[in-house]
């Protein structure tokens, strides 16, 4: 019987995530629009923090006489540069989980404000 209990619940996928249910996705086709434009905003904006953290970095080189702190900085550079797109990587998992519980709030506000400026106009 425990046994029994056990197939029924949910198994949690990677980071404590349920995983996804098979069949459709979404019920709103907007849903999937809203939610590939922040994944590209996601990835824009990893691309864009290791370009600038390494610009930065390689722009002050030439200031830095020790070479015990270069190498202090460079590792520190790619932990917080690893450690941050990590974090970007569960979050675009999470949204993709999560996906219709997030963004048919969304979704279901902008169309209230829609309907309020439909009624003033």
């Amino acid at each position: 019987m425990a046994a029994k209990q056990q197939e029924e619940r949910p198994v949690p996928g990677p980071g404590g995530i349920p995983e996804a249910v098979p069949g459709p996705k979404t019920i709103d086709p907007r849903i999937n629009s809203v939610y590939h434009k922040d994944v590209w905003a996601i990835y824009v904006f990893v691309v864009s923090m290791w370009i600038v953290l390494w610009a930065v970095f390689f722009g002050v080189l030439r200031y830095m006489e020790d070479p015990a702190l270069v190498w202090v900085l460079a590792i520190l550079g790619v932990l917080a540069c690893v450690f941050n797109t990590v974090g970007m990587i569960q979050n675009v998992r999470r949204l993709g989980h999560e996906r219709h519980r997030f963004y048919s709030q969304d979704l279901f506000w902008l169309d209230q404000k829609k309907a309020q400026r439909a009624l003033r106009n």
